[in-house]
């Protein structure tokens, strides 16, 4: 129902993630994730489940959740949509295999089997482990664990980018700080400010991205804007007549995400309504 009253907006969104232009985008990659979201062990499990699920008669009862996973895999894979859409349901597909895998284990020579199942319970903590839960400190997590997971980065620095941003609030004048807001590119840069910027002292945050364009656009009147999560200031140039690199973001770890060290800038000078910009950038960021 939002879903009709709002125009679809998932179509739209739907449409870039398929393109492309978002992390774990694109058909193949939303296909290739079934296999390794939970673990590339896991898959003989899944399988196993979904087809008891799909196929025993004393399973009967639990048949829609089979059917759900293939519903859904199927609206992301046509739709367009990431790989993890469906992973709540793989997961319990996994469940269920993992009762037929126990039973398998107990059958006939159970000590290879178990033993298989003691290697590959490993095989599949270990990985999962580094790759995917914060059991690495931040300052010592390896580039390839960003290069795997790439929301592993995006866990990281925070609050040293409200850090960044408060200390360039704090840079200016006195009569430009009452006035300023923040405006990011992206709905965790809005995030991060609105969960951590009051203890700093920072204005309210606005973002064009997402649904995050449903909190509402800056004040007419605010012509002061500290922009952050930009590399390139071409399209806040068409908004103001003055934009100043006022600084950079430091997150005090190395770790390649899409903060740390981009450019904060200061922008002044509006030159057009701030209607007519957020009707922009909600297009283009949305």
């Amino acid at each position: 129902i939002w879903q009709a009253a709002h125009g679809f907006p998932q179509l739209s969104v739907a449409a870039a993630i398929s393109g492309g232009d978002s992390s774990y985008s694109g058909r193949l990659d939303a296909l290739t994730l079934q296999f390794v979201i939970i673990s590339p062990y896991a898959v003989p499990i899944w399988i196993a489940g979904l087809v008891a699920l799909l196929r025993r008669p004393a399973w009967r009862a639990y048949r829609a959740l089979a059917w759900a996973w293939l519903v859904v895999v199927a609206i992301v894979l046509l739709a367009g949509g990431k790989g993890y859409y469906d992973a709540p349901l793989l997961l319990v597909l996994a469940a269920a295999g993992a009762v037929l895998t126990i039973a398998w284990a107990g059958r006939g020579a159970t000590l290879p089997r178990r033993g298989l199942l003691v290697v590959g319970a490993l095989l599949f903590v270990a990985p999962n482990g580094v790759l995917l839960l914060p059991t690495l400190p931040a300052d010592r997590l390896p580039g390839f664990v960003v290069d795997v997971n790439y929301d592993a980065g995006e866990t990281i620095g925070w609050p040293e980018f409200a850090d960044s941003v408060a200390a360039v609030h704090r840079a200016l004048p006195a009569a430009q700080r009452q006035r300023a807001v923040v405006l990011t590119a992206n709905y965790g840069e809005a995030g991060a400010i609105a969960r951590f910027g009051p203890a700093r002292g920072l204005p309210a945050a606005y973002s064009g991205h997402n649904s995050m364009a449903d909190f509402g656009q800056p004040p007419a009147d605010a012509d002061v804007v500290i922009a952050v999560g930009w590399e390139r200031p071409d399209r806040l140039r068409a908004w103001f007549g003055d934009v100043t690199l006022a600084g950079r973001v430091d997150q005090r770890v190395e770790v390649d995400n899409d903060e740390n060290g981009g450019p904060i800038w200061v922008c002044t000078g509006l030159r057009r309504p701030w209607a007519d910009i957020w009707q922009a950038e909600v297009r283009h960021a949305g």
